[in-house]
């Protein structure tokens, strides 16, 4: 997946439940995660993490930054369990730290891929695609006021 470009999220080590352990060992899944995955594709930086539940720990932060045996972590996004479509990532209502996804699935309901396509191409201009140059975002000039100040100079509308 590295070699092909993809980008690897962490997921903590044990699939563990956040919200029932205490900070030293929630820190411990991430890190284990971390290892893991740098120990089978060295040199690879892991820039988000998807919540195992969607539970958050007790300290909302640490799902975010922390460190254990001296190995510390920062993510740049944190992903919810997984229900429905987040917004686009250049709109000033995007929280990094909770970051709606889709799941992948069959079933017609509302938090599988399957409902959120029909949906989508029902919704054309809820969509937004990236043009895939990461030097600058693309957005519906439509929507030029939710542009988060943050992406005013890369911002290119179509």
């Amino acid at each position: 997946l590295v070699r092909h470009g993809y980008d690897i999220g962490a997921h903590t080590a044990t699939h563990a439940n956040l919200g029932q352990l205490p900070p030293a060992d929630v820190q411990r899944e991430l890190v284990q995660n971390l290892r893991a995955i740098t120990a089978a594709a060295p040199g690879t930086t892991i820039h988000s993490m998807a919540l195992p539940l969607g539970v958050y720990p007790a300290d909302h932060g640490l799902a975010s930054a922390g460190s254990w045996d001296g190995t510390p972590y920062r993510f740049g996004g944190v992903l919810l369990v997984g229900a429905n479509p987040a917004v686009s990532p250049i709109t000033a209502a995007l929280d990094p730290t909770a970051i709606p996804r889709i799941r992948s699935g069959r079933n017609p309901v509302a938090f599988d891929s399957t409902y959120w396509l029909d949906w989508f191409d029902a919704n054309p201009g809820a969509r937004y695609t990236s043009d895939g140059d990461p030097k600058h975002v693309s957005f519906p000039h439509a929507v030029a006021d939710q542009l988060s100040p943050h992406w005013a100079s890369t911002a290119q509308s179509y």
